[in-house]
């Protein structure tokens, strides 16, 4: 539970410490919209998104494991079904992953001309 949650707060911190830094750099106008121009933004777009995910990803076997623990501590443990899940938590860790990353490459393929006018 410590490592999952270890890269949580690191994954979270990075995504707050990016945006925190990306604020005072603009409040100071070392960096504005018109120098970064919109390769630029999109390139920020791109790198909170990627944080967000590497936020909701880590999020997901934390979760489960806390789940699993709360089941047991208010009785349902012996359950088939917290049984499986304590036996097979990295598989359904993998599992959601999974469908994570197919969600997000069905979204790309499906609306990626929408995507690339935008610019991200």
């Amino acid at each position: 539970m410590k490592i999952r949650l270890t890269f949580f707060l690191a994954a979270l911190g990075l995504m707050l410490a990016a945006a925190i830094i990306g604020n005072v750099l603009e409040a100071k106008g070392i960096v504005t919209r018109e120098t970064l121009g919109p390769d630029g933004i999109s390139a920020v777009i791109a790198l909170f998104i990627g944080l967000f995910c590497l936020v909701c990803l880590t999020l997901i076997p934390l979760v489960i494991q806390v789940f699993i623990r709360g089941q047991i501590k208010i009785g349902n443990g012996e359950l088939r079904v917290i049984k499986w899940l304590r036996e097979h938590e990295n598989a359904v860790v993998l599992a959601f992953w999974g469908l994570f990353v197919l969600g997000a490459i069905l979204i790309y393929v499906l609306a990626r001309e929408e995507i690339l006018k935008e610019g991200l």
